[in-house]
C-alpha cells in the first residue's frame, strides 16, 4: 500500500511538472537561431567558465545546430503538406469510386478513426 502511495505521488508530480512546463513555453516568445545561440553561449559559459574562443566556438556550434534544425522543421511542414495532398487525391478517387450508400459507410468509418486518433486509443484491430 505504502508503494502505491509513493507511485501515485510520483505521477501526480510529474503531470504537475509537465502542465506547468507547458504553461511556460506557451508564454516565451520565439528566438531568431542568434538570439537563441547567444542566450544559450551565455549560459554554458557561466556554467563552464569559458574562454573567449571557446565561446566564440560554442556560439558558432549552437547557432549551426538551431539552423539545421529550422530547416528540418521546414522539411518537415513541407512533407506533412505533401502526406495531406497524397491523401485528398486518395480520397477523392475513393469517393470517385464508390456509390452514394458507400460512401456515406466510408465517411462513418473515417470518422471513427479520427475519433480513436484523437482520443489516443488507437490499437490495430485484428482481422
Amino acid at each position: 500500500m505504502k508503494r502505491v502511495k509513493q507511485i501515485l505521488f510520483m505521477v501526480a508530480l510529474v503531470s504537475t511538472t509537465v502542465a506547468s512546463a507547458q504553461e511556460n513555453n506557451q508564454d516565451k516568445p520565439k528566438l531568431s537561431p542568434e538570439e537563441y545561440a547567444q542566450k544559450k553561449t551565455e549560459r554554458i559559459t557561466k556554467e563552464l567558465s569559458l574562454t573567449k574562443e571557446q565561446q566564440d566556438k560554442v556560439y558558432d556550434l549552437i547557432l549551426q545546430e538551431q539552423k539545421e534544425k529550422a530547416q528540418i522543421k521546414e522539411e518537415m511542414k513541407a512533407l506533412k503538406a505533401k502526406r495531406k495532398a497524397a491523401f485528398k487525391k486518395f480520397d477523392d478517387g475513393m469517393k470517385a469510386t464508390l456509390t452514394s450508400e458507400q460512401q456515406l459507410k466510408y465517411e462513418e468509418i473515417k470518422q471513427k478513426k479520427k475519433a480513436k486518433r484523437k482520443s489516443g486509443n488507437t490499437p490495430r484491430e485484428k482481422k
